[in-house]
Protein backbone atom coordinates (compact mmCIF):
# COMPACT_ATOMS: atom_id res chain seq x y z
CA UNK A 1 0.00 0.00 0.00
CA UNK A 2 0.90 3.85 -1.12
CA UNK A 3 2.29 6.11 1.53
CA UNK A 4 -0.55 8.49 0.82
CA UNK A 5 -2.77 5.96 0.53
CA UNK A 6 -2.15 4.86 4.23
CA UNK A 7 -2.40 8.16 5.02
CA UNK A 8 -6.02 9.05 3.86
CA UNK A 9 -6.47 5.51 5.71
CA UNK A 10 -5.04 6.60 9.00
CA UNK A 11 -7.26 9.80 8.52
CA UNK A 12 -10.15 8.17 8.10
CA UNK A 13 -9.49 5.50 11.11
CA UNK A 14 -8.69 8.89 13.00
CA UNK A 15 -12.03 10.74 11.87
CA UNK A 16 -14.11 7.44 13.03
CA UNK A 17 -12.65 6.89 16.33
CA UNK A 18 -13.22 11.09 17.14
CA UNK A 19 -16.57 10.47 16.27
CA UNK A 20 -17.52 7.87 18.81
CA UNK A 21 -18.02 10.45 22.15
CA UNK A 22 -20.50 12.64 20.37
CA UNK A 23 -23.44 10.63 20.23
CA UNK A 24 -23.33 10.74 24.00
CA UNK A 25 -22.64 14.37 24.47
CA UNK A 26 -25.31 15.03 22.01
CA UNK A 27 -27.65 12.59 24.12
CA UNK A 28 -26.80 14.39 27.22
CA UNK A 29 -26.74 18.37 26.05
CA UNK A 30 -30.32 16.79 24.04
CA UNK A 31 -31.23 15.51 27.49
CA UNK A 32 -30.66 18.36 29.98
CA UNK A 33 -32.34 20.74 26.74
CA UNK A 34 -35.32 18.72 27.33
CA UNK A 35 -35.04 18.75 30.76
CA UNK A 36 -34.74 22.46 31.17
CA UNK A 37 -37.87 22.56 28.72
CA UNK A 38 -39.96 20.79 30.72
CA UNK A 39 -39.34 23.02 33.61
CA UNK A 40 -39.94 26.14 31.53
CA UNK A 41 -43.35 24.48 30.71
CA UNK A 42 -43.68 23.93 33.90
CA UNK A 43 -42.93 27.12 35.62
CA UNK A 44 -45.52 28.81 32.16
CA UNK A 45 -48.12 26.45 33.88
CA UNK A 46 -47.83 28.35 37.10
CA UNK A 47 -48.13 31.36 36.02
CA UNK A 48 -51.40 30.15 34.18
CA UNK A 49 -52.60 29.14 37.50
CA UNK A 50 -52.63 25.21 35.94
CA UNK A 51 -50.97 23.33 38.88
CA UNK A 52 -51.81 20.03 37.28
CA UNK A 53 -50.11 20.56 34.36
CA UNK A 54 -47.19 22.68 36.04
CA UNK A 55 -46.53 19.11 38.30
CA UNK A 56 -46.57 17.04 35.92
CA UNK A 57 -43.99 19.10 33.92
CA UNK A 58 -42.01 19.00 37.01
CA UNK A 59 -41.92 15.36 37.46
CA UNK A 60 -40.98 14.77 33.78
CA UNK A 61 -37.99 17.10 33.80
CA UNK A 62 -37.07 15.39 37.25
CA UNK A 63 -37.09 11.96 35.48
CA UNK A 64 -34.31 13.21 32.95
CA UNK A 65 -32.21 15.27 34.95
CA UNK A 66 -32.29 15.90 38.81
CA UNK A 67 -31.94 19.46 39.99
CA UNK A 68 -32.56 21.70 43.04
CA UNK A 69 -35.16 23.74 41.48
CA UNK A 70 -37.63 20.54 40.05
CA UNK A 71 -36.83 19.52 43.27
CA UNK A 72 -38.43 22.55 45.02
CA UNK A 73 -41.20 22.74 42.88
CA UNK A 74 -42.11 18.87 43.06
CA UNK A 75 -42.31 19.80 46.65
CA UNK A 76 -44.63 22.53 46.36
CA UNK A 77 -46.61 20.68 44.31
CA UNK A 78 -46.86 17.49 47.21
CA UNK A 79 -47.71 20.44 49.91
CA UNK A 80 -50.39 21.67 47.63
CA UNK A 81 -51.85 18.15 47.41
CA UNK A 82 -51.41 17.11 50.71
CA UNK A 83 -48.59 14.97 50.31
CA UNK A 84 -46.57 16.37 53.80
CA UNK A 85 -44.35 13.19 53.58
CA UNK A 86 -43.49 13.36 50.07
CA UNK A 87 -42.96 17.29 50.00
CA UNK A 88 -40.73 16.72 53.13
CA UNK A 89 -38.62 14.36 50.76
CA UNK A 90 -38.64 16.68 48.19
CA UNK A 91 -37.49 19.59 50.51
CA UNK A 92 -34.48 17.49 51.70
CA UNK A 93 -33.54 15.97 48.17
CA UNK A 94 -33.35 19.64 47.24
CA UNK A 95 -31.11 20.72 50.67
CA UNK A 96 -29.25 17.71 49.54
CA UNK A 97 -28.07 19.10 46.19
CA UNK A 98 -27.70 22.52 47.07
CA UNK A 99 -24.65 24.67 47.54
CA UNK A 100 -24.23 26.25 50.61
CA UNK A 101 -23.94 29.46 49.12
CA UNK A 102 -27.07 28.71 47.04
CA UNK A 103 -29.43 31.83 47.77
CA UNK A 104 -32.13 29.08 47.78
CA UNK A 105 -30.72 27.19 50.17
CA UNK A 106 -32.22 29.27 53.31
CA UNK A 107 -35.92 28.72 51.90
CA UNK A 108 -35.40 25.21 51.09
CA UNK A 109 -34.35 24.97 55.17
CA UNK A 110 -37.05 26.90 56.04
CA UNK A 111 -39.67 25.26 53.99
CA UNK A 112 -38.32 21.60 55.26
CA UNK A 113 -38.29 22.82 58.71
CA UNK A 114 -41.62 23.97 58.40
CA UNK A 115 -43.08 20.40 57.09
CA UNK A 116 -41.17 18.19 59.66
CA UNK A 117 -43.35 20.28 62.43
CA UNK A 118 -46.45 19.31 60.40
CA UNK A 119 -45.68 15.51 59.12
CA UNK A 120 -46.57 12.96 61.12
CA UNK A 121 -44.77 10.33 62.56
CA UNK A 122 -45.50 6.57 63.19
CA UNK A 123 -43.43 4.71 65.62
CA UNK A 124 -44.32 0.80 65.97
CA UNK A 125 -42.86 -0.50 69.25
CA UNK A 126 -43.41 -4.36 69.68
CA UNK A 127 -43.90 -5.53 73.14
CA UNK A 128 -41.59 -7.73 75.25
CA UNK A 129 -41.73 -11.09 74.05
CA UNK A 130 -42.98 -10.88 71.02
CA UNK A 131 -41.93 -13.67 68.62
CA UNK A 132 -38.90 -13.03 66.60
CA UNK A 133 -40.47 -14.35 63.45
CA UNK A 134 -43.19 -11.71 63.16
CA UNK A 135 -44.03 -9.34 60.57
CA UNK A 136 -45.18 -5.52 60.62
CA UNK A 137 -47.04 -4.05 57.74
CA UNK A 138 -47.42 -1.17 57.49
CA UNK A 139 -50.24 0.35 54.49
CA UNK A 140 -49.74 -3.44 52.71
CA UNK A 141 -46.02 -2.69 52.66
CA UNK A 142 -43.65 -5.29 54.89
CA UNK A 143 -41.23 -3.26 57.42
CA UNK A 144 -37.67 -4.63 57.81
CA UNK A 145 -36.53 -5.89 60.93
CA UNK A 146 -34.53 -2.26 61.32
CA UNK A 147 -37.71 0.39 60.95
CA UNK A 148 -39.35 -1.25 63.71
CA UNK A 149 -39.12 0.89 66.55
CA UNK A 150 -37.51 3.94 64.51
CA UNK A 151 -39.78 7.17 63.51
CA UNK A 152 -40.84 7.73 60.29
CA UNK A 153 -42.78 9.95 58.20
CA UNK A 154 -46.23 9.30 57.31
CA UNK A 155 -48.58 10.90 54.64
CA UNK A 156 -51.92 12.44 56.86
CA UNK A 157 -55.05 9.85 57.46
CA UNK A 158 -55.53 6.58 58.24
CA UNK A 159 -53.52 3.58 58.03
CA UNK A 160 -53.64 0.48 58.65
CA UNK A 161 -50.79 -1.83 60.29
CA UNK A 162 -50.26 -5.57 60.86
CA UNK A 163 -48.24 -7.80 62.80
CA UNK A 164 -48.42 -11.11 62.05
CA UNK A 165 -46.40 -14.28 63.75
CA UNK A 166 -46.37 -18.20 62.87
CA UNK A 167 -49.15 -19.66 65.02
CA UNK A 168 -50.38 -16.64 66.21
CA UNK A 169 -53.93 -14.73 64.76
CA UNK A 170 -52.75 -11.39 62.68
CA UNK A 171 -53.30 -8.35 65.12
CA UNK A 172 -54.62 -5.07 63.71
CA UNK A 173 -52.98 -1.88 64.72
CA UNK A 174 -55.25 0.97 65.67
Amino acid sequence: MRASNRAVLWAAAAAIVSLGPMPAALAQENTEAAAQRLFLEGRSAIERGDRATACAKFAESLKLLRRAGTLMNLAQCEEDAGRLGGALDYWNQSVALLEASDERMALAKQRRAALEARVPRLAIRLQAGTPAENEVHVDGTLLAAGEIGVSRWMEPGKHEGVVTAEEHQAQRLA
